[in-house]
């Protein structure tokens, strides 16, 4: 029942996204889409890993829209405003902190065992150690 239900939510999002966008475009009388893409793209940053980076991606880089998001978490439903919360632009800044530290803590110990290889005889072999 659960993959069943989780694609029927995707489906929704989807459904209320894309028509919000065209809405959103047209004219006064039919510019009612934000009432239609917020809950989409709520839905789908619940039930989309994509759709929740590409939304961290877009407030990372243009404050504007992570202003407004900001400013509309407070003010919607409570499930809009969680998943929206859920696309923080400081979530990537500290993942590329993680993926930064990992990196550098994978070239320190490439670069010990790059050492000991060259210190040993030509088969890469260390000497042995004396004990003391």
């Amino acid at each position: 029942m659960r993959p069943i239900a989780h694609s029927l939510m995707i489906v929704l999002g989807w459904l209320l996204l894309i028509p919000g966008l065209i809405f959103v475009i047209l004219p006064p009388p039919f510019a009612f889409g934000i009432f239609m893409v917020l809950p989409g793209i709520a839905i789908l940053v619940g039930y989309s890993k994509g759709m929740r980076r590409l939304v961290q991606h877009v407030r990372g880089r243009y404050s504007i829209v992570d202003r407004a998001l900001t400013a509309v978490e407070t003010r919607v439903p409570d499930f809009i405003g969680r998943n929206l919360k859920r696309t923080n632009p400081a979530a990537l800044a500290r993942a590329l902190r993680w993926r930064k530290r990992a990196r550098a803590a994978r070239n320190r110990s490439t670069d010990k065992t790059a050492t000991q290889a060259s210190e040993g005889d030509s088969h890469g072999r260390t000497p042995p150690q004396p004990t003391v």
